[in-house]
């Protein structure tokens, strides 16, 4: 308590047990609200984010339901053969890394090390890796190499002034799989990275085994903007910047009850946390502009015929409601030669609100995909959410 008042007015963590008596917590207590500093146990574990992922794959059902059961002994081998369960998930914790891209810029790269198809996951405008984590951790707990990037200018990446375009982003993936040493993977991106994953299908049809395009890759702002001025005043970013991080949890947790804490843990970082209390985007104003006017100008309706590999849409809702959206859906499976379709119930981020099911959803279509560039045989399915076609953002956490 001298740290915490006349030694220095500093906060305090202390290990745990805080104190012996509860006489002793409330002295503290008292003596650090006088001081105007914060007291904390350093007990840590209920928020750290494996904690949170045990807690996922309990609510998932892939341990089973919880039961008592009848005797000791199945108790401990029940308990014995969860744990491993668990075990097998939460041990497939992600490596962080820098690949060197063009130009000396250095991008954060986390990986997940397995054997079967490997993957590379792209995040959205004005996003960033770690809303991938809950699916990158369900593909890696089944076996996936799996490989997330913060774009060149969000997250923890390097943030030059330039290379702010396609053309440059799809460089970058194709050496973060050089990097990575994926030879070809399913590259699934959500929103603007699914516009950037099928431009890299496009351009480098030999890197990649398949697109999964998570509520976007057919988006094309032009044809519901006309004009560069209206397109950026309709989807200028929310002002965060020097906002109260428990201020923009708040909102996030109001806003998205339902997704779980590796999703809202995934938005947060979308941004820089100051010393203050306060936040900043990673992604400035002026690289958010540039990159928007950048999807403005592109047109995947131009790429569609020449993309040769699978590609999987899966737009968020369940394609009933009418609207600019679901025509540009219809159009992107009309033209596409190879292409399934899978309609999910939720928010824009269909990735952070339903890790396990975008991870399943992404491991069944990569187990029709070849490893070499063979056309797929499934058929379309009858119910028109997964198959082959027969006949040939936004908000500031992630556009």
């Amino acid at each position: 308590m001298d740290a915490a008042g006349g030694g220095g007015g500093k906060h305090v963590v202390c290990e745990k047990p805080l104190a012996t008596t509860a006489a002793e917590a409330t002295t503290m207590a008292a003596a650090c609200e006088a001081a105007g500093v914060a007291l904390c146990e350093a007990y840590m574990t209920p928020y750290h984010p494996r904690s949170a992922l045990v807690d996922e794959v309990r609510r998932s059902g892939r341990l089973g339901a919880l039961r008592r059961p009848p005797s000791a002994s199945i108790a401990v081998l029940k308990l014995i053969e969860g744990l491993r369960a668990v075990a097998t998930v939460v041990c497939m914790s992600a490596r962080s890394e820098e690949v060197e891209v063009a130009g000396g810029v250095a991008l954060s790269v986390h990986r997940w090390e397995g054997t079967g198809v490997a993957f590379l996951l792209v995040h959205g405008l004005a996003s960033n890796l770690h809303l991938w984590d809950g699916v990158a951790e369900a593909l890696a707990g089944d076996g996936h190499p799996v490989a997330s990037v913060d774009l060149r200018g969000h997250g923890t990446s390097a943030k030059p002034e330039e290379g702010y375009d396609f053309t440059t982003l799809t460089d970058d993936l194709r050496s973060v799989l050089d990097a990575v040493g994926f030879d070809r993977a399913v590259v699934a991106g959500q929103s603007m990275g699914a516009n950037v994953a099928l431009e890299l299908a496009w351009r480098f049809p030999d890197r990649v085994r398949g697109v999964a395009c998570i509520d976007g890759g057919w988006i094309e702002l032009s044809g519901r903007f006309p004009h560069w001025e209206s397109c950026a005043a309709a989807l200028a970013p929310p002002a965060t910047a020097g906002r109260p991080l428990v201020e923009i949890e708040a909102m996030l947790r109001r806003h998205h009850p339902h997704w779980p804490d590796s999703g809202v843990q995934g938005a947060l970082a979308c941004f820089e946390r100051r010393p203050d209390g306060t936040v900043a985007p990673w992604l400035t104003l002026e690289r958010h502009f540039t990159l928007l006017r950048a999807m403005w100008g592109h047109r995947p309706s131009t790429r569609y015929p020449e993309v040769t590999v699978p590609v999987l849409l899966v737009p968020a809702g369940d394609g009933s409601v009418a609207g600019r959206s679901r025509e540009e859906v219809e159009a992107a499976a009309a033209a596409l030669p190879r292409n399934h379709v899978h309609w999910m119930a939720g928010d824009h981020d269909l990735h952070a609100q339903h890790p396990t099911a975008v991870a399943t959803l992404l491991a069944s279509f990569a187990s029709t995909t070849s490893a070499t560039s063979d056309p797929l045989v499934s058929p379309l399915a009858s119910d028109g959410r997964i198959g082959t076609s027969s006949a040939r953002s936004d908000h500031q956490m992630g556009g």
